[in-house]
C-alpha cells in the first residue's frame, strides 16, 4: 500500500530530472557516431546527457567550437543588454555571432534600434541546454 501512495504521489507532484551530463557507454558511443555519420578520419566530441529516462547526445568536431553542447554559461540577460547595445548603435541589423556568442537559437535582431528574439524556452530546455543540438539515442 505504501508504495502505490509514493506512485501516486510521484504523479502528482513529478520530480524534475536532473539532466546533467552523464559518462556514455562504449555502445552510446559507437551508437553517436552512427547517428552523427562523421566523415572518415574526422575526430568527434560527444555529449551525454539521461533526461528522463531517454539519453540525448550533442556532438561536434574536436578543435571547433562546442560550447553549444554545455549548458548556456552565458546568462541570457547578459546578451540581451549587449544585443540591446549593438541594436541602438546599429539600427536595422543582424547582430554577429561575436555579440550573441552560443545563444544563435533565439533569432536576435534589430528592428530599428529596438532588439527581438524568441522566447528563452523555444531554444533552450528546463535545464539551460540548447535544443536544437541535443538528439535522442535510440
Amino acid at each position: 500500500m505504501r508504495h502505490k501512495l509514493m506512485s501516486i504521489a510521484l504523479l502528482l507532484n513529478p520530480v524534475h530530472a536532473n539532466a546533467a551530463e552523464i559518462h556514455p557507454t562504449e555502445a552510446m558511443l559507437r551508437e553517436a557516431a552512427r547517428i552523427a555519420n562523421p566523415v572518415n578520419g574526422d575526430k568527434w566530441k560527444y555529449h551525454f546527457r539521461n533526461v528522463e529516462g531517454h539519453i540525448l547526445f550533442c556532438s561536434y568536431l574536436v578543435g571547433r567550437n562546442g560550447g553549444f553542447c554545455t549548458r548556456d554559461g552565458q546568462s541570457v540577460k547578459q546578451i540581451d543588454q549587449a544585443v540591446i547595445q549593438f541594436c541602438r548603435e546599429t539600427p536595422n541589423a543582424k547582430p554577429p555571432h561575436a555579440v550573441y556568442g552560443e545563444a544563435w537559437d533565439l533569432d536576435y535582431r534589430c528592428v530599428g534600434s529596438d532588439m527581438r528574439r524568441l522566447p528563452y524556452s523555444y531554444a533552450f530546455d528546463e535545464e539551460g541546454y540548447m535544443r536544437s543540438e541535443w538528439k535522442v539515442l535510440p
